[in-house]
């Protein structure tokens, strides 16, 4: 969620949620002045924010390193030691608070890299994934059936 005030005429708001983005500007003039506006502004952001998270359906992903949705092959270059670095990045939903977070599994560096050894490291990290999409479903589930 952001609201920007770049702008010397109005607020923007924008979200992102489920893939789409939310945007409404409010205009100072509109609104009464610049206040009244970001006061809008506030509410608008707070009502974008109770939209609920969903996740992340399981279609094929444009992920051309594994092709399995929410983990990548990545790799860096460490400048302390002046090697290649290869780890599998895993993005998943944080059940306590529905926030993004990237967990990271480390495969090797250019001299230790085996492709026996990133297929043992993508397991883990699938086995890590699935994990956490189905623990967040299952939450949903009883937070549901609280409601």
């Amino acid at each position: 969620m952001s609201i920007s005030q770049t702008d010397p005429y109005g607020v923007q708001v924008r979200v992102k949620r489920n893939g789409k983005l939310f945007s409404k500007y409010f205009a100072f003039r509109a609104h009464g002045g610049r206040r009244s506006a970001l006061a809008a502004a506030r509410r608008h952001d707070a009502e974008l924010g109770r939209l609920p998270r969903l996740v992340a359906s399981a279609a094929t992903s444009r992920n051309r390193t594994t092709h399995i949705r929410g983990v990548s092959l990545s790799s860096y270059r460490n400048r302390a030691k002046g090697t290649k670095v290869y780890e599998y990045k895993v993005s998943y939903t944080a059940p306590e608070n529905g926030r993004r977070k990237v967990k990271t599994f480390y495969v090797g560096n250019a001299e230790t890299f085996t492709k026996a050894r990133a297929a043992a490291v993508l397991r883990q990290a699938v086995r890590f994934r699935t994990a956490h999409v189905k623990g967040i479903t299952r939450s949903r589930r009883r937070k549901a059936k609280a409601c």
